[in-house]
């Protein structure tokens, strides 16, 4: 009786994930799950293939080309960070830069990924890639707040050629 719970839980969770065409919760199936579980999932692998490829592929170059867009923008903004005593901005930002690091990692490591395993790392590298383009604002945001001076000097120009 609690085999066949089991069994139905297990392919009512696997259909909900693969409903949901979230990259997240596709990538984040963890083999630790009782047998039934993973059972389960070795028989909607080959719809997961079919449904889940929502975006191209995109190779080695076009992840650079994305890291090296964010780079620059990373760095400066971590540079005029470091003047600042704020613990929230300091720790922000070095989460932002771990994940820099991480997200450059992964993309150094696009070529070693074997076919069976490249769709599963590109939504990791999407996801990631996301994650640091969230963060980067956040903490953006940070430092706007410390220095609003400075976001309405940028303004400022704009009011005296009304007059």
């Amino acid at each position: 009786m609690k085999s066949n719970f089991l069994k139905v839980a297990a392919l009512s969770l696997s259909l909900g994930i693969l409903l949901s065409n979230s990259s997240f919760a596709q990538s984040s199936t963890t083999p630790s799950n009782s047998t039934s579980s993973s059972s389960a999932a070795k028989q909607a692998e080959p719809k997961k293939a079919s449904t889940s490829s929502t975006h191209k592929m995109l190779t080695k170059n076009e992840w650079q080309k994305k890291y090296d867009e964010m780079k620059p923008k990373i760095e400066s903004l971590t540079s005029k960070a470091k003047a600042e005593t704020n613990a929230d901005l300091t720790a922000a930002v070095g989460k932002l830069n771990k994940m820099e690091e991480d997200f450059k990692d992964k993309v150094d490591k696009i070529d070693n990924i074997t076919s069976d395993k490249r769709e599963a790392y590109e939504n990791d590298l999407h996801a990631a890639h996301k994650a640091l383009n969230e963060q980067y604002d956040k903490t953006k945001a940070m430092l706007s707040k410390l220095h609003p001076e400075k976001d309405a000097s940028k303004a400022a120009p704009a009011k005296p050629a009304q007059k």
